[in-house]
C-alpha cells in the first residue's frame, strides 16, 4: 500500500532533521529540536493528518524510541532503518515511497 504520507527522520544528537512528502508531491524538509518537544510537533503532524495512510521511517540517534513513539498512530506504520540507508531525511522518504 501506498502511504498518502511519507515522513523521515534523521535523528542527530541535538536535532530531528525531518522531511516530509505527501503522495508523490514534492519534499519538504525542516528541522526540529531533538528533544520531547520536537517528537511532540512531529505527533502533532501526524494526528493532524487524518486522510489515509501514513509512513514514518526513522535513522540515526533514538531512531528505535522515535518508531515506537510514532508509528502508534491509526492508519500508520514505522520503521527504522541502517544509517547507511540514508543519511539525510530527503533520502529516507524516497526509500519509504520506493522501497517499503
Amino acid at each position: 500500500m501506498n502511504p498518502s504520507l511519507c515522513i523521515g527522520i534523521a535523528s542527530r544528537d541535538e536535532v530531528l532533521e525531518v522531511a516530509a512528502r505527501e503522495g508523490s508531491g514534492n519534499i519538504a524538509v525542516f528541522l526540529l529540536p531533538g528533544s520531547s518537544m520536537g517528537i511532540a510537533a512531529i505527533r502533532i503532524i501526524l494526528a493532524d493528518y487524518a486522510v489515509g495512510h501514513t509512513r514514518v521511517v526513522a535513522s540515526g540517534k533514538n531512531a528505535i524510541d522515535l518508531a515506537l513513539t510514532l508509528g502508534n498512530v491509526p492508519g500508520g506504520e514505522a520503521f527504522v532503518v541502517a544509517a547507511e540507508t540514508g543519511k539525510e531525511a530527503a533520502d529516507l522518504v524516497r526509500y519509504a515511497t520506493r522501497v517499503l
